[in-house]
Formats: structure tokens, C-alpha cells, sequence
């Protein structure tokens, strides 16, 4: 069977006879159909709600970084006579230990002869007899100690007497030693160790957190 002019069979022998016009636009259509892209350019993926293609990064944002601050500084001033202790160290604060907390873990850096010991447990495990974990330095940690929070005002300072039994240190020792009895027996408070944060001053506690802060950034 032919067709007359202008016009063509589709789907071929099929018998049907249609206009060239028609065939060519529904081609068009097809290929136009074609050409629409599967799958997203390298770099973009697709948005489900929308079907556009956009861009994405494959790194995740960092998780914000847990602060550490100290919660806790145990320090010492040598004043009373003691074989233990050189002269020319009466009067200078020396720091025993200080106690470090973020979100949800905690760590004690404890400074004994010569020797920088840290340790560190998860906050759920500190009322239960897990041991503490011991920990090389400050940076497995992920402490920057120049960014280390220090608020005195939510703090507490332990001062421990040089007695060998760390007793504590009486609010009347603190006067006489800010006064300059160093070197001189001091009476050590046996009986009732109370906290420092009692009743030392602002200044005082200023200076103990610089000290604490100065020896964190020595080890």
C-alpha cells in the first residue's frame, strides 16, 4: 500500500497513513524525553520533595566541641616547719590537684613529686566502683587549656594543710599566711576540713585558678 504525498505510513506497514508534520513533532517529543537526565551531575544528588538536582558536601559538620572547665582546684601554701619542704619554697602556693569536667566525663590532673598523673571516668561511673582511666596528656582528651572555662564563682578551692594527713588548711591560717607568717608553724585544722570557697577572697581565688591555669599549660 502506498500513501499519497506528504503523507507516510506509522508504524511502518501498518496500513495507517499519517502526516510527515506529525510524526516529526511526536519524535521530537520522544527525544526531548530522552534527553532528561537520570541521574544528578557529580557533586549534586537529587531533592526528593522537589526533583531538582542540588549540591551537597559528603562531610558531615563537625560535632560542636564539648567544653571543659575546672570544677575543682586542691592547692597548698608551705608555712609550716617541715623537713619536707626546702625554705625557699615557704609562702609559695603549690597545686595538688586539679579537677576538670565537660558534659559528660570528668578528670583529675594531680601534680606529686615531680610526676603529672591524669585520670578521667564518664560521670555515670563516678558513683559506681569503675576505675578511673589513665590518660597520657590533656590533648587525648581534647582539652585546649587556653580555652579552658575557669568561673571561680561556681567553683571549689581545697586548701590542704602540708601535714602529711592533707587536712585542710583553717580560714586563720589563710589570714596569717596573706599576712606573711611563712615559715612559721601554722595550726593545721584537724577536726572540722572545711571547704576554702567559704570564706577565701576573690583575689585569692583569681590568683589560684592563674597558678592552676600556669601548670596545665607547663605539661
Amino acid at each position: 500500500m502506498r500513501c499519497p504525498k506528504g503523507f507516510k505510513q506509522h508504524p511502518a506497514k501498518s496500513g495507517n497513513c499519517v502526516h510527515k508534520n506529525t510524526i516529526t513533532k511526536n519524535k521530537k517529543t520522544v527525544d526531548t524525553a530522552k534527553k532528561t537526565p537520570k541521574r544528578c551531575p557529580k557533586g549534586t544528588r537529587k531533592n526528593k520533595k522537589t526533583g531538582n538536582c542540588e549540591t551537597f558536601s559528603k562531610h558531615k559538620k563537625a560535632a560542636p566541641k564539648k567544653i571543659w572547665k575546672i570544677y575543682k582546684i586542691d592547692y597548698m601554701y608551705p608555712s609550716m616547719i617541715d623537713v619536707a619542704v626546702n625554705s625557699s619554697e615557704y609562702g609559695i602556693m603549690n597545686i595538688e590537684n586539679i579537677f576538670i569536667e565537660n558534659e559528660d566525663s570528668v578528670a583529675q590532673i594531680t601534680f606529686e613529686h615531680g610526676r603529672v598523673e591524669i585520670a578521667s571516668t564518664k560521670k555515670q561511673n563516678m558513683n559506681l566502683h569503675v576505675e578511673w582511666e589513665n590518660i597520657g596528656n590533656l590533648k587525648d582528651l581534647g582539652v585546649d587549656v587556653d580555652t579552658l572555662e575557669a568561673n571561680t564563682s561556681n567553683m571549689n578551692f581545697f586548701g590542704m594543710g602540708n601535714d602529711d594527713d592533707g587536712n585542710n588548711t583553717t580560714k586563720e591560717n589563710v589570714r596569717m599566711i596573706k599576712n606573711g607568717v611563712h615559715g612559721k608553724y601554722v595550726q593545721i585544722n584537724t577536726k572540722t576540713p572545711d571547704l576554702d570557697s567559704d570564706y577565701i577572697d576573690s583575689e585569692v581565688k583569681k590568683q589560684i585558678v592563674e597558678k592552676a591555669i600556669e601548670v596545665l599549660k607547663s605539661i
